[in-house]
């Protein structure tokens, strides 16, 4: 896909309803592009892949860019300014695969460390801080949306839309 650069951060909104939906705010998924693939924090993985057994534990997990642009109807694509640290981002990210996931893990200062697990926007918020030398501080996906550091370069809306 010639529009996706690496680096670039893949914020994503659900199909269906609000039971689809149960993140705050619109976006409900936050990821990060690298030269692998995409790397995400999803709640349920086993072998590390998405599935939908609900018993599975999560995990910080690579996946492929095609099934994850299938996967969501809305994706809104955001690029850091500096694509050298848009490359040391995605390096750091590749690195936490594997990691343990938590869904909380942003949202409450003192469940925060690595050892307790990373969410999808833990990931992404990590790694641009890692390669910018500052935390921007993002706690929701939507806090990235109206982030004014990455710039939108593209949105993927359902069809009819």
């Amino acid at each position: 896909m010639d529009l996706i650069q690496v680096g670039d951060i893949l914020l994503t909104r659900n199909a269906g309803g609000e039971d689809q939906n149960r993140s705050p705010g619109w976006y409900n998924h936050a990821a990060i592009y690298t030269e692998a693939g995409v790397v995400e924090a999803q709640a349920h993985v086993r072998d590390g892949q998405l599935t939908d057994d609900e018993t599975a534990p999560g995990a910080v997990i690579l996946s492929e860019l095609n099934e994850f642009w299938d996967r969501y109807p809305i994706i809104l694509v955001r690029r850091l300014p500096d694509e050298a640290a848009a490359r040391r981002a995605a390096e750091r990210a590749e690195l936490m695969v594997g990691s343990h996931y938590r869904m909380i893990s942003s949202w409450l200062r003192f469940l925060r460390p690595d050892a307790r697990g990373m969410n999808c926007v833990v990931v992404v918020r990590k790694s641009i801080a890692f390669a910018r030398g500052s935390d921007p501080g993002w706690r929701r996906p939507d806090d990235i949306a109206r982030s004014i550091l990455p710039t939108t370069v593209y949105e993927k809306q359902p069809v009819g839309s």
